[in-house]
């Protein structure tokens, strides 16, 4: 029997809160960051295309739960294809793909052709594996890249976004009504024992930056119609995805927030209110990480660079 939709953002809601309460009793970092490992973006084995929006998000809590090595996933027949087995026994991961349909509007008024027809989105379940749960399948060789390197390539992505960033205090925030960045001093960030000073530093200037895409020149987000008095919270989550994935991709691993606690309450109480909202801040998240590689100039990314180097 085939789960509906709302069966789907019930099961992956669920998944997601559990992870978040199980962190908010140990401690643990953020579900979707695995402290001292670099994160790279879940990618289909089959089609090379990165996952987008909630299955970023699900793939991401499925590999920390899990520890998984690879970030490549595909469905049982994608592996076969492939020319891997999945092995006897292992567990699937869940994701989502959303498929548009044109169907007849019975609204539309009669005789007009062009309001005939309206389209809609379909949720549809699919089962993945990690590459870790296959056998006669090899992992291509990642070529080893320097962290100077990576930095000074996290750096010149930021500068490239033209959001303006200015040093000084204690607090990192992003303020929109001067559409500026404030960041700590350089000094107050601590090497730790996932992450160099440096990585933790650009983790939180990559939070600001997912801030940042909210603004009304660029994305123009507001969560105050649908979350009113919550909606700082959903920001706070969006950000806080697009800063992980942006890590990913720029290879960099962020330091565990010290604050995560007051944010894992907030965030609880709206998944549980709402199981539709962490797909909303994972679409959106999605969509800011994706508008920040648009402001970069047509040359490769250092993932891409990685990739053709195998």
């Amino acid at each position: 029997m085939r789960e509906t939709r709302s069966d789907l953002h019930q099961t992956i809601t669920d998944k997601i809160v559990a992870m978040l309460e199980d962190a908010q009793a140990t401690g643990a970092s953020f579900p979707w960051c695995r402290p001292g490992v670099t994160v790279s973006r879940p990618t289909n084995a089959r089609t090379q295309k990165r996952y987008r929006g909630i299955n970023i998000l699900t793939l991401y809590c499925e590999g920390y739960s899990r520890n998984f090595k690879s970030g490549l996933f595909a469905t049982y027949k994608q592996w076969q294809e492939l020319g891997a087995q999945v092995r006897k026994g292992e567990r699937s991961c869940p994701i989502v793909v959303y498929k548009s349909y044109e169907v007849e509007d019975k609204e539309a008024p009669t005789g007009d052709e062009e309001d005939a027809t309206r389209t809609i989105r379909m949720a549809r379940g699919y089962h993945v594996f990690n590459a870790d749960q296959v056998e006669n399948f090899s992992l291509p060789e990642m070529p080893t890249v320097d962290l100077t390197t990576r930095l000074a390539h996290v750096e010149t992505f930021v500068a490239t976004c033209k959001v303006p960033v200015t040093y000084g205090g204690a607090a990192a925030y992003y303020r929109p009504s001067e559409d500026r960045i404030q960041m700590p001093d350089r000094a107050l960030f601590e090497t730790s024992p996932t992450s160099t000073a440096t990585e933790g530093l650009y983790g939180v200037l990559l939070h600001e930056l997912g801030h940042a895409s909210g603004h009304p020149k660029r994305l123009a987000r507001d969560f105050s119609e649908n979350f009113g008095d919550e909606r700082w919270a959903v920001e706070e989550l969006v950000a806080e995805l697009c800063s992980a994935m942006l890590c990913g991709d720029l290879a960099i691993t962020p330091q565990p927030r010290l604050d995560h606690a007051r944010y894992i309450m907030s965030w609880l109480r709206i998944l549980k209110g709402d199981r539709s909202a962490i797909f909303t801040a994972a679409a959106k998240a999605s969509r800011a990480a994706e508008f920040w590689h648009e402001q970069q100039p047509q040359q490769p990314s250092l993932s891409s660079v990685l990739e053709e180097r195998t």
